[in-house]
């Protein structure tokens, strides 16, 4: 269904035998209604609902063995929240939700081994809170929040593994505190919090391996 614009109505499909569905959606733009599909046996759905700017509700599926969700939402500007996924396997969700303009929350859902989350929530101009993420084997956290405007806090994010924060809170204006990331092993600290007008402190990080 790549770039099909005129789609409004996603058809029911059987993907209980799947593996990959990256981009089954990708630029439907008046796409605005999706069935609950069973992805249970999928690995990768990269890209699945990319571009899809009309899409308002996501319907819950069971996403257990999914690995690779990167894209999945990115340009969806009429989201404001998704299901609670019961992600298990999840390891990579870079751009997840890049120009989720409307998005306004995300549930606690990212529990486990994810890799890398960048640019994962870059651009969602509506985010006000930050979901508690599960960061301990993450090694680039790069544009992870980067031009949230409305964000003010974010939770204490285990980094210790992290290399790469650059542009990480970048443009994030609301942004008034963060807390004492571990980044003893960060190398890369380029405009990290470039532009964070209302960021009223900032803890001394331990910068040595940068």
């Amino acid at each position: 269904f790549y770039e099909c614009n005129n789609l409004k109505a996603a058809p029911w499909l059987d993907f209980s035998s799947a593996y990959n569905a990256d981009s089954l959606f990708n630029n439907c733009r008046n796409l605005i209604a999706v069935p609950c599909y069973n992805l249970f046996n999928a690995y990768s759905i990269n890209n699945f609902f990319y571009g899809s700017t009309n899409l308002e509700l996501i319907p819950p599926m069971d996403m257990s063995k999914i690995h690779n969700v990167s894209g999945m939402f990115s340009k969806c500007s009429s989201i404001k929240t998704i299901p609670a996924f019961n992600f298990i396997f999840l390891d990579q969700s870079i751009g997840m939700f890049n120009e989720c303009f409307n998005l306004i929350k995300v549930p606690n859902i990212f529990n486990l081994g994810l890799l890398s989350v960048s640019s994962m929530f870059a651009n969602c101009y509506s985010l006000i809170e930050a979901p508690m993420i599960n960061t301990l084997n993450v090694t680039n956290t790069s544009k992870m929040y980067f031009n949230c405007t409305k964000l003010i806090t974010v939770p204490l994010y285990n980094l210790i593994n992290v290399t790469n924060t650059e542009r990480m809170f970048e443009s994030c204006s609301s942004l008034q505190s963060v807390p004492l990331f571990d980044l003893s092993k960060n190398m890369n600290f380029a405009y990290m919090f470039y532009n964070c007008s209302s960021l009223l402190s900032c803890p001394e990080f331990n910068t040595s391996a940068g």
